[in-house]
């Protein structure tokens, strides 16, 4: 056993070696615990399949997402790749293959990230089977790890695999965004409504690519007050607002 004024010595000198080590510490701002998620932009998914539909506006939506993710990760936001991916060994028997077809299997051009958004080293490429990211993969985990809190929601199919994600984000307790042009869907109405069920909902914020740059540029303070939402449940007779 320590005495008692010995261990009153040790505990001052250990405090102050804290205090002075904290000093040290890295500045944890928003940015750093924030992260874009990239969700399904794959080579399988934009060949003109008719059994598995392009994403509408596929040239402007790889240009938005591009920009996004240059900018944040300048901006120490950290990027997350999602690819739905699957072994050759499942295509007859994958429950997603007989609504769609075979797409995006392990080993071909089609599991890829499409060549436009030029993903670099240090980004995150987490490969799921569901529609949501976080089932059954380490998604949850890594963000976790990385001790990110808010995300940054762009990729495909928006009423599929982002508004799956976004389900499990809200419960997981993620602060959610989506930007919304760097969103799509084969499908015009349904994009739509899913954005607008996903803010009813999901408590889900609806920003434009540009109002996502403004808040990685402006850093912590600021991004905090430009996403402070009106907490009034929304009403049916709002929901085009949000798209």
């Amino acid at each position: 056993m320590i005495p008692w004024r010995i261990g009153r010595l040790l505990s001052r000198h250990h405090c102050r070696i804290n205090k002075r080590d904290l000093s040290k510490l890295p500045e944890r701002t928003m940015n750093n615990r924030s992260a874009i998620i990239i969700i399904d932009l794959l080579k399988g998914f934009f060949k003109q399949n008719p059994t598995l539909p392009d994403p509408l506006n596929a040239k402007q939506l790889f240009a938005t997402v591009r920009r996004v993710i240059d900018i944040g990760r300048e901006q120490g936001l950290h990027i997350v790749f999602i690819k739905d991916n699957f072994l050759p060994e499942e295509v007859p028997i994958d429950k997603h293959f007989k609504i769609y077809g075979p797409h995006c299997i392990i080993g071909t051009p089609d599991a890829e990230i499409v060549d436009e958004l030029d993903p670099k080293p240090g980004d995150f490429q987490i490969r799921k089977k569901h529609y949501s990211a976080f089932n059954s993969t380490r998604l949850d985990a890594v963000l976790r790890e990385l001790d990110v809190k808010r995300l940054y929601f762009t990729g495909a199919w928006t009423e599929a695999c982002v508004q799956h994600t976004v389900i499990d984000a809200f419960y997981l307790n993620y602060e959610i965004n989506l930007i919304s042009d760097a969103i799509s869907s084969p499908h015009r109405d349904a994009h739509e409504y899913a954005l607008n069920y996903m803010r009813q909902y999901h408590r889900a914020n609806i920003i434009t690519s540009d109002e996502s740059i403004a808040q990685f540029r402006a850093g912590a303070d600021t991004a905090q007050r430009v996403t402070t939402r009106d907490d009034r449940q929304p009403s049916y007779a709002s929901w085009s607002r949000a798209s």
